[in-house]
């Protein structure tokens, strides 16, 4: 199944296998930043940011901030899986691919960065 996916063009990309790498370090390094930091709290916690109502902040359950380090693990095995599969068809496509998703991961870092901050649990 693995030769599906990679193939021998894709193992001898080394910037794309660098990229590959560093969205891996990313993923670890926002899912490590979430799992470490929340934990199970009695009280309603911030999990979004609003417009409508006196808060800025919407509150819901502490482990709804889970989803932030769920999204980074699958969207990053989704992005080098078609990575690897775009390198078949272009080149170019391959590595626009992997820096959008090094983009996605920058905003997911920072988005929960700040609901963490706004929630008093993160330093």
């Amino acid at each position: 199944m693995m030769n599906k996916f990679f193939s021998k063009e894709f193992f001898s990309e080394r910037p794309l296998l660098l990229l590959s790498g560093l969205a891996l370090v990313s993923m670890a390094v926002t899912v490590l930043r979430v799992l470490i930091t929340v934990r199970q709290y009695d009280f309603k916690i911030a999990t979004s940011y609003t417009e409508y109502g006196p808060s800025p902040v919407q509150l819901g359950e502490w482990y709804t901030l889970y989803e932030f380090a769920a999204f980074a693990l699958i969207t990053t095995v989704a992005a080098i899986l078609i990575s690897a599969r775009l390198l078949k068809i272009d080149r170019s496509l391959a590595y626009v691919a992997l820096i959008l998703h090094h983009v996605i991961l920058v905003f997911l870092f920072i988005v929960s960065g700040a609901l963490l901050n706004a929630s008093g649990i993160a330093a």
